[in-house]
């Protein structure tokens, strides 16, 4: 019997299930454009991440001057001046 008579209903919709692949061709000046420009985006981005974790640090460093200081923790401060 052949096969391609009979309704597979599985075969229906089978082409918008499966992503169909795409191939794009684009000249070295523009595939090199964009690798600048996502290098770009992806230096702003580790500039701000770098920014954002240097205010955390000055919290957490402040935080614990100061718990040092409300409770007698400091390291008395050396007198250079005096000693030489």
């Amino acid at each position: 019997m052949n096969s391609s008579l009979f309704f597979d209903s599985s075969d229906l919709f089978s082409s918008f299930i499966r992503p169909r692949e795409r191939v794009y061709v684009v000249s070295d000046s523009q595939y090199a454009e964009v690798q600048r420009a996502q290098a770009e985006r992806q230096i702003q981005t580790l500039e701000a991440r770098a920014a954002d974790y240097q205010r955390n640090l000055d919290v957490v460093q402040a935080t614990i001057t100061e718990l040092k200081t409300e409770h007698g923790l400091l390291a008395p401060a050396k007198e250079e001046a005096t000693a030489k």
